[in-house]
């Protein structure tokens, strides 16, 4: 199989991962999509229980990793909070130091687990609400939206936010994944070349895309309102 992780042709409308197209991609759960780009080929029925197993027993985060989440300023950017947290982790995983290929890959798996687990407990400590632990039961997508919601999601929510995780997974050599990979090339570890991925990806001209799309969706509110909203952008010519 083409190694290249990843291939993107906006004109032609095209996304692959490892020379796999993303249409076929976005049919398998997320577990098999994120093994894939780690590990350079689709798991098998028994590779994926086997890697599905480790990643749902990684999700849960320890007291301290809590109390540096309670800790940090609410009203800050989420991004800021991530940022830090994922570096605090890194001090109780005890493959730190351990460079070698897998090493990396319990790393990678731990990272992928925990940071579902980071940004809901981070969301819902600053709307004044409990975090609620990881269900090793469900899948990426599902368990996220549980530990965001407090309840269980119904299989519509769930798929679609299964899909959007497989969507978003990788994105080429974009900005986040350059700082990462300068990182890395100084032969430093894990964690710190996925922190200068995250502090450029919470720039507004990368990661902030996203951010701008929620505010647009709200600000339509319905679609009965879509026409109109995009019409008067273009007669503005406001891009956003």
């Amino acid at each position: 199989m083409n190694k290249n992780i990843c291939f993107i042709d906006g004109l032609e409308g095209i996304l692959k991962y490892r020379e796999v197209d993303i249409n076929e991609l976005v049919e398998l759960p997320y577990d098999a999509v994120s093994y894939l780009l780690i590990r350079g080929e689709l798991p098998g029925e028994q590779e994926l229980a086997e890697y599905s197993a480790r990643l749902h027993a990684e999700r849960g985060i320890n007291r301290e990793v809590m109390d540096v989440i309670r800790m940090c300023n609410l009203n800050v950017d989420a991004m800021e909070a991530l940022r830090t947290v994922v570096s605090f982790i890194s001090q109780f995983d005890p493959d730190l130091n351990d460079s070698s290929q897998e090493g990396n890959m319990r790393k990678a798996i731990r990272l992928i687990a925990m940071v579902p687990t980071i940004v809901a407990a981070y969301y819902r400590t600053a709307n004044g609400k409990e975090p609620v632990p990881p269900d090793p039961s469900l899948s990426h997508g599902a368990n996220f939206l549980y530990m965001l919601k407090g309840s269980k999601p119904d299989p519509l929510e769930a798929e679609v936010m299964e899909k959007d995780f497989i969507l978003s997974a990788e994105h080429e050599l974009n900005a986040s994944t350059f700082s990462s990979r300068v990182t890395a090339s100084t032969l430093s570890d894990l964690y710190s070349a996925v922190v200068s991925g995250l502090c450029t990806l919470k720039g507004p001209l990368h990661g902030g895309a996203r951010s701008e799309v929620m505010n647009m969706l709200e600000a339509i509110a319905c679609p009965e309102n879509a026409e109109k909203f995009v019409l008067e952008k273009k007669l503005k010519r406001e891009k956003k």
